[in-house]
């Protein structure tokens, strides 16, 4: 059903970024040295055009109802 309803609504995914063909990448591949101590993380902060665009391309979602969060 879910294979169906993306095929169906195609277009919508494409808003703002366009309908470019997906990329094949490797996966991320993560090695944790046992030497070296953990860091700690900070919440990322996003340029204010980032911020922008992003807010932009949610409301997009939104108005298609795609966003469920």
């Amino acid at each position: 059903m879910l294979e169906q309803c993306l095929k169906s609504h195609k277009a919508e995914f494409c808003v703002a970024f366009g309908c470019y063909p997906s990329v094949k990448v490797r996966s991320l591949r993560i090695r944790i040295l046992h030497h070296i101590p953990p860091n700690k993380l900070l919440a990322r902060r996003y340029a204010q055009m980032q911020q922008t665009v992003s807010e932009a391309h949610i409301a997009d979602l939104e108005d298609f109802g795609l966003k469920t969060f």
